[in-house]
């Protein structure tokens, strides 16, 4: 607020409450003027306050989803990480005792697609686990 403002501010208050019994008080147009162009400042001032807030809202509101549907997609991935972490743990156990060449005959006949020349195991063991996942 300008001082100019500030002074037409102070007359018009002056003037108003010096005069309260009267119903109708005189004052000087160009103080008048000033008080009312502040007004409508103001005013705008506070549609512009209430614009960017609406925009804040609106920004907010699309961070919000965009966190809800990064969640969900954790939510997911977490889910396909312990399925993963079971099979693999099914694998250490079975693992262990695996014989090779029994197990692989029977992974050529009944579950393994892939040709296996008996010395690559691997293709044919992930396979079979992951056929047991399922």
């Amino acid at each position: 607020m300008t001082e100019e403002e500030k002074k037409a501010i102070e007359y018009l208050t002056a003037r108003l409450y010096g005069n309260e019994g009267c119903k109708f008080i005189d004052v000087a147009q160009s103080d008048l003027r000033i008080f009312l162009n502040l007004v409508e400042r103001q005013e705008k001032d506070i549609e512009n306050w209430k614009k960017y807030c609406n925009e804040q809202d609106e920004d907010i509101i699309a961070k919000n989803n965009k966190i809800c549907d990064l969640e969900f997609k954790v939510d997911k991935q977490d889910t396909e990480i312990n399925k993963l972490n079971n099979v693999i743990d099914r694998m250490a156990e079975v693992l262990n005792d695996f014989d090779y060449d029994k197990q692989c005959e029977n992974c050529r006949t009944d579950i393994c697609s892939a040709s296996v020349d008996g010395t690559e195991y691997t293709h044919c063991i992930k396979e079979y686990f992951m056929k047991e996942d399922k």
